[in-house]
């Protein structure tokens, strides 16, 4: 199967506070330091209330199993708030997901986003398909292209994951995943008073804390990604990591092995 082009964040080889290649931050406003940061206390997200938004999901799908494929989407979890959906500031954000099973268990990752119109209908915004990597299992970050257009601001998003254990282009199996899990995404205006937070903040973790009490799931779970990687041994990011993950019901994906980045070319 040809590669296709995406980056993907994916972290090996360490749990949290071991040494690791630094990861690629999708937004230079998240790359700097928590020096002389006095706000110690681990971070906590404010869930908003998304009630009404977004399109209902399951979350999550297994469909038929074949042969000695083991794979489940009750075992693969995106790093997501109960719901399932999510606010964001960025305009091309990381997807994060817990994948426990190793390259040698499936075959081919998809990942796809679709924007919602207001009449039901659904358009493809993005789509990938995407080896299975050599450093899984583990928890991996799938981060838009720059040559993919921003989300639009106040628009809301659906995403999935599917996993094939046999290559989805072959013709006899009619291209069905063995299992898929779905979520949504919302590209919301900041409020001024978070506005002015960020605006204040001197350092990457400063915007952490000021984006998850306002909320925002995507922007505060990828800084605390890139802080991780690029500060290992913060005991202080290590319990951020941690109190976020348990915020939103995931703390047994928090010491999870975090694999190293792969990158995947472009087809001609």
């Amino acid at each position: 199967m040809k590669r296709f082009g995406l980056t993907i964040f994916l972290m090996a080889g360490f749990v949290l506070g071991t040494v690791g290649n630094p990861i690629v931050a999708q937004d230079t406003r998240f790359t700097s330091t928590p020096n002389a940061d006095s706000r110690l206390d681990p971070i906590r997200f404010n869930a908003p209330d998304l009630t009404g938004e977004g399109r209902p999901t399951e979350g999550h799908t297994d469909t038929a199993t074949r042969g000695s494929c083991k794979i489940s989407a009750k075992e693969v979890s995106p790093l997501m708030p109960p719901s399932h959906l999510g606010l964001t500031d960025a305009g091309r954000p990381t997807f994060w997901f817990s994948i426990p099973y190793g390259e040698e268990e499936f075959d081919t990752l998809n990942f796809t986003l679709m924007e919602i119109h207001e009449q039901g209908s659904v358009a493809i915004v993005y789509e990938k398909m995407i080896e299975a990597p050599t450093t899984l299992p583990g928890v991996i970050g799938i981060s838009l292209p720059v040559d993919v257009p921003e989300l639009e601001v106040g628009k809301t998003y659906d995403w999935s994951l599917d996993l094939y254990c046999i290559d989805p282009m072959a013709t006899d199996l009619g291209g069905q995943p063995n299992a898929t899990i779905a979520g949504g995404i919302i590209r919301r205006e900041v409020p001024s008073d978070l506005k002015r937070a960020l605006e204040a903040a001197t350092t990457a973790r400063e915007r952490a804390i000021a984006y998850a009490e306002h909320g925002f799931w995507y922007d505060t779970l990828t800084i605390l990604a890139d802080l991780n990687r690029s500060n290992p041994g913060d005991t202080t990011l290590v319990a951020d990591w941690n109190s976020l993950l348990s915020d939103v019901e995931l703390a047994d994906i928090a010491a999870e092995p975090i694999v190293e980045c792969c990158f995947v070319e472009e087809d001609d």
